[in-house]
This record gives C-alpha cells, sequence and structure tokens, in this order.
C-alpha cells in the first residue's frame, strides 16, 4: 500500500515537471517577445536603414529592364565645353542649340536648365522665341522660401516669358535617404493647397503618356536604376557642329542637360547606376520609369513592422514545432527566403519590403533560443537525475569525466537511466519467468506488457489489447462472482486483480495474474456429486 508520504512525493514530481513544460513554455514567450521589440526598436530607430539600402539597391538592379529606346541625352559635357566655351553659355548659344534639337522634330524636349533670372534682352528673346517655335518644351522650376512667411515653400518658376513660352514646367526636387543618396522621385509636390508635377511627369505628359500606376501614389516612388552607360547621348557640341543626323531625333523624348565635370548638379545614387549622376541623368531615369509604368513602390511602415513581427512569429513557430536537431536548418532557410523575397519582390510585384530588421531578430533568435532550451534542459536532466537516483539508484557507480558541464551531466544522466533500463528488463525478465500468466494494463486499460504463458493461453499477441477483448478472442465466461474463468475447453483460472497507486505518475495502472484451478474445481465436483450419491443411498430404504 503506498503510504501518505509516497503520494506526497509522486505528486511533487508531477508538479516539477508540470513546472518544466509551463517554464520552456514560458521562456519561448519571453524569447519571441524580444525578438518582436528587436523588430519594432530596429525599424523605429533606421539602424539597419543602411542595410535595407544595400539590400535595395540589389533589388532594385535586378528590376531595371534595359532603357526605353525613345529617350536621348543631349549633354553639355567636357567635350563641349572645351569646344563652345566656359559655361553658362550665352542664352543665345543656348538656343542655337534648341533650334538644333527642334530640327530633328522630336517628340518632346526636356530642357534641365533652370532659367531663374534674365539676362541680356536679346539673347532671352531668341531664346524664348526658340522655346515658342519648338512647341513641345518642358522647363523645371525649384522651390524657395515663401515671401513674407517663416514657413512654407513657394515655386521658384523660369522668368515670365520662358515659363509662357514653355509647353510644361515641373519641379526638379529630389528625395535623399539617409545615406544621401538618390533612390526615389517625388512626382508631386504638394505646397499650400497646389500640387507642382515633378519635371519627368511634365516632359511624359508632354509625349502623351498619361495614365500608369505611379498617379496613384501618395509617397516617393522608388526608381529602378540601370547601369552606368545605359542610355544613349550625344554631345551638343557635336549636334551644334552638324555631325548628327536630324533623322535620329525624331520622336525622341530628349533630355538637355550639364554633365561636363564640375558643372551643374551631381548626386550620389546606387553603386551599380555610377554612384554619382548628375541631375539630367536621374530625370531621365525617372522619365524611363514613368514610361514604362516601372517605379517601385515601398511597402509603409506599418506594413513592414507587421510583416517582419509575422516573420519572426513564423521562426518561433518553428523553434517549437521543429525537432531541435532541425532548427538551425529551418532558421537559415527562413531568413535565405525571407532575403530572396526581398530582392524579387520589386521584380515580380513591384514592391519594396526592407528585411534587415526581421533578418537581424532572426539572426538574434537562434541563439538566444538554443541558449534558453539548453539551459532548460540540462536543469530538467539534473533533476530527473536527482530522482533516479533518489528512486534507489544512489549506489550505482556514474562517469564524472566529460568536455564540459553539459557532457558531464548527460553522461550522469545516461548511466542512471541505463541502470533503471537495466532493472525493467529484470522485472520484465521475471514476469516472462513466471509459472502462471500474467498480464499489465496502462492507465488507458490496454495491455502494456503479457508474458508468454498469456499470450499462450489466448493464442495470441496481446500488446494493446483490453480485458473485453480477452474474453472476446477467448471465449470465456465470467463468473456470477466475477472471480473466475471459464474456458470453452474447461480449463478455469481464478483472476488476481492488483491496481497501481492512481496517483503514480506512471503508465501502469493494473496486474492481473491468472492461477489455474481447473483440477481444483474438478475435484470439488466430484467431491460434491460423492457426497450427493452417498446422500442418497442413506435415504433409500433397504431391501
Amino acid at each position: 500500500t503506498t503510504t501518505e508520504a509516497d503520494r506526497r512525493q509522486v505528486s511533487l514530481r508531477a508538479s516539477i515537471r508540470s513546472l518544466l513544460a509551463s517554464r520552456l513554455a514560458l521562456e519561448w514567450l519571453l524569447a519571441l517577445a524580444f525578438s518582436c521589440a528587436i523588430v519594432l526598436g530596429a525599424t523605429a530607430s533606421g539602424v539597419m536603414d543602411r542595410i535595407d539600402y544595400r539590400i535595395q539597391d540589389w533589388a532594385l538592379a535586378l528590376a531595371a529592364d534595359k532603357p526605353d529606346p525613345r529617350i536621348l541625352l543631349v549633354t553639355i559635357d567636357d567635350q563641349a565645353v572645351s569646344t563652345e566655351g566656359a559655361w553658362p553659355w550665352p542664352r543665345q548659344r543656348q538656343a542655337d542649340l534648341l533650334a538644333a534639337v527642334a530640327r530633328g522634330r522630336p517628340r518632346t524636349v526636356v530642357l534641365d536648365i533652370l532659367y531663374l533670372e534674365p539676362t541680356t534682352a536679346s539673347d532671352d528673346q531668341a531664346l524664348t522665341a526658340t522655346i515658342a517655335a519648338a512647341g513641345n518644351v518642358v522647363l523645371p522650376h525649384s522651390f524657395g522660401p515663401m515671401s513674407g512667411s517663416v514657413e512654407g515653400r513657394e515655386p521658384l518658376l523660369p522668368i515670365a516669358p520662358f515659363a509662357k513660352a514653355a509647353r510644361r514646367v515641373g519641379h526638379s526636387e529630389l528625395y535623399f535617404d539617409e545615406d544621401g543618396a538618390v533612390r526615389r522621385m517625388p512626382l508631386a509636390i504638394s505646397e499650400h493647397g497646389h500640387s507642382y508635377p515633378h519635371l519627368a511627369v511634365a516632359g511624359a505628359a508632354v509625349a502623351g503618356v498619361q495614365g500608369g500606376h505611379w498617379r496613384k501614389a501618395q509617397q516617393p516612388l522608388l526608381i529602378p536604376f540601370h547601369e552606368e552607360g545605359g542610355f544613349p547621348s550625344i554631345s551638343a557640341s557635336a549636334l551644334l557642329a552638324g555631325e548628327v543626323s536630324s533623322a535620329f531625333l525624331k520622336d525622341r523624348i530628349v533630355l538637355i542637360g550639364v554633365t561636363a565635370q564640375g558643372l551643374g548638379d551631381r548626386y550620389v545614387v546606387p553603386r551599380h547606376a555610377g554612384s554619382v549622376q548628375p541631375g539630367v541623368l536621374i530625370n531621365a531615369e525617372s522619365l524611363d520609369a514613368i514610361l514604362k509604368d516601372g517605379f517601385v513602390t515601398p511597402s509603409g511602415a506599418t506594413f513592414n513592422q507587421a510583416f517582419s513581427l509575422l516573420l519572426v512569429l513564423v521562426l518561433f513557430l518553428g523553434f517549437w514545432l521543429v525537432a531541435p536537431r532541425y532548427t538551425l536548418r529551418f532558421a537559415l532557410v527562413l531568413m535565405a527566403v525571407v532575403l530572396l523575397g526581398a530582392l524579387v519582390l520589386p521584380s515580380l510585384f513591384g514592391i519594396w519590403y526592407p528585411p534587415a530588421a526581421a533578418l537581424l531578430a532572426m539572426l538574434l533568435a537562434y541563439p538566444l533560443w538554443a541558449w534558453r532550451r539548453l539551459v532548460n534542459v540540462v536543469a530538467y536532466i539534473q533533476r530527473e537525475a536527482r530522482e533516479l537516483r533518489e528512486a534507489g539508484a544512489s549506489q550505482l557507480p556514474l562517469r564524472s569525466g566529460g568536455f564540459d558541464p553539459v557532457e558531464r551531466q548527460v553522461h550522469r544522466f545516461h548511466d542512471l537511466v541505463s541502470a533503471m533500463r537495466e532493472r525493467f528488463d529484470l522485472l520484465r525478465t521475471a514476469i516472462q519467468a513466471a509459472p502462471e500468466p500474467i498480464v499489465l494494463f496502462d492507465t488507458s486499460e490496454r495491455i502494456l506488457i503479457a508474458n508468454s504463458r498469456a499470450e499462450s493461453l489466448f493464442g495470441q499477441e496481446l500488446n494493446g489489447l483490453t480485458f473485453p477483448d480477452l474474453i472476446a478472442i477467448s471465449g470465456a465466461e465470467i463468473d456470477d462472482d466475477g472471480e473466475e474463468l471459464h474456458f470453452p475447453d474447461g480449463r478455469r483460472f481464478q483472476q488476481a486483480r492488483g491496481r497501481f497507486d492512481e496517483d503514480a505518475d506512471a503508465r501502469l495502472r493494473e496486474v492481473l495474474q491468472l492461477h489455474e484451478i481447473t483440477s481444483i474445481r474438478l475435484a470439488e465436483e466430484q467431491r460434491r456429486e460423492m457426497l450427493e450419491f452417498l446422500s442418497h443411498d442413506m435415504r433409500s430404504p433397504q431391501s
């Protein structure tokens, strides 16, 4: 009979195991919360932005296809400055350049030069007349502080004659990322209720391009920059010298701008695009994206955080469900999928998702979870080893060697388990050697162990069967008292049952031993028949 102290000890062991399970779950939740905090902190602080920019440059390089062949650059380059003189040229000479372009009958001319101040009247009149005669010239404008106000900006338009002669005007503002590079374009800027389109948008409109997903954008869009030297270009000096056929310009979208070293505007761009580009080339890239509807839309901050948190949750579900030997592979594969997905999303769907925050969280999550799980497993091994020694294995010799404390603890636990396994094998051997049928039932009332005599009695392997199954396959009957089994061949067995402690943390519920009493019952039957015969003779009259 199990004593009250034994019951308390068994209950304590069960509580320890439950606490271990709940503690490991708590560790999992805490590690998940820590990883989610890393995601939120990284996205909010921008600490991973530079890594995202590098991945973004690779992704947009993959998304860029060949430049639109309709776009042509007419560059005021080093050769032109050497031939025509220092920049800025007189506006009469600029008018000559524009007239040479216009003779080729291009579809649109984007003159990417700011004309905010007048010069000589004759030069300004000449350029005004040339712009008006072309009929398809687009001029840029910038923004400056609003006069009479501390806040706000107002457009700084070309001088009135030029603005009136031009077909359209568009702003030439750029958007700079935290690292100072230009990667995206504000296609429209709103100031005091007025919307000002970008120079590339105005040029596309004059060229007849009106629609596209880019028109619905509420934020600057990413430009898929081409490799350096992708757009065809001709020097302004060659055009002024008549070295270029007019047919080469027909139906082209021509951008005229300054590219000479030390002149004009030059900006940092992605490395594959040359690292530094003049403004006219950036405008050509933007115009190319408009013509192809090829801008890439950056996902919003809320979506980035939510999706990154979802990826971290998927990782931790893998930690929970995947076998420990495969969790590192699972983490690496998931990180590779996230990185690959970020690289191909712009090409496939025109969307950019910055993965660096999620990758950082996943990179830190695996060692964190592996450490906490190892701590819990070692604690569990120590507790189990202590319980095994308390259960009677304290006298066993245990190994003390090992590379580190974990390996030494594993060795001790292995020795204890091996000793308990030997004792269990000894118990199984004793049950098999018993002279009578013995069956052990588990907590689900199914047979866990049956010796060979029990299987011989019922004629088959018994593991997994229930007691009613035994009655059914043998055809035996239970007597009225429920203590004996009567088999069809006349054999009789008395049941001897013993139940294990229900509070015990074990798989066994009950042991059944069958003691054959066929000869005893047969002797009792014969004795009864003899007594009945003698009793009958004594009552019968004598003759």
